[in-house]
């Protein structure tokens, strides 16, 4: 059996047809730095995915912090409520601490704004 192979190529959609979807994984900022990508474009992407997506971002990170307590309880053969019991101090420390960050850059991001925007 032969297969024939169409002379003509296919038709790439045009960049205006393509999903922006490649560079979500990369920041609006490494965008610029690398040269892909316009200042304006840059902080309408920001502010698209800050602002429309940022309980996402949030919700995914704390799914990290989540991943990675439950697998050092696991490591340490801790991962059950006994467990948890006795590792109480890590627990609280993980919370405080996530708390404690969340904080700072929302106040140094709002501090930030603050002084970009004008009066």
């Amino acid at each position: 059996m032969r297969v024939e192979r169409s002379l003509v190529a296919p038709r790439r959609p045009a960049v205006d047809e393509q999903p922006f979807t490649w560079a979500l994984p990369l920041t609006p900022v490494v965008l610029v730095l690398l040269g892909l990508s316009t200042a304006s474009v840059a902080i309408a992407l920001g502010n698209t995915l800050y602002d429309d997506y940022g309980w996402y971002f949030r919700v995914v990170g704390l799914s990290f912090a989540v991943a990675g307590v439950i697998a050092l309880l696991r490591a340490r053969r801790s991962c059950s409520i006994r467990g948890a019991r006795r590792e109480w101090q890590l627990l609280v420390m993980t919370a405080m601490t996530m708390v404690i960050v969340y904080g700072a850059l929302y106040w140094v991001t709002t501090w930030l704004a603050s002084l970009a925007s004008p009066p």
